[in-house]
């Protein structure tokens, strides 16, 4: 049965709205994950700790979805570490995760502020 042009627009449309609503998920995780295991440091970038290896691989899976470059998992003396330093990586996190978002911590959204805007 062939589909006519405008059950397919709506179909396309649907999706379009459903990936939208899972990278809004996606942040909703992200800025959770900093707000409570993260911490936006106000020299360059942002850390997030974690005691598994294996969840810190699974948020650089997420960084990539974000087009977020993916970070090495460093470990420390007892616990596994992710730095994002990239400025640009920081500002998608400052864009998608923070800016105009109603529900996270003021003071990670400035800390996050003074990386990005630092030098401009």
């Amino acid at each position: 049965m062939k589909e006519s042009l405008e059950s397919y627009i709506q179909k396309q449309e649907i999706a379009k709205e459903r990936a939208e609503r899972c990278k809004k998920q996606k942040c909703n995780f992200l800025r959770g994950v900093i707000d409570g295991d993260g911490s936006p440091k106000t020299q360059t970038n942002i850390t997030i700790c974690s005691g598994s290896r294996e969840f810190l691989e699974d948020i650089n899976i997420l960084f990539e979805d974000l087009n977020i470059l993916p970070k090495r998992v460093l470990e420390d003396e007892t616990s596994f570490v992710i730095n994002i330093a990239n400025k640009r990586d920081v500002g998608i996190i400052y864009e998608e995760c923070y800016k105009n978002n109603i529900y996270c911590y003021p003071r990670k959204i400035m800390k996050t502020e003074r990386i990005i805007f630092k030098n401009e």
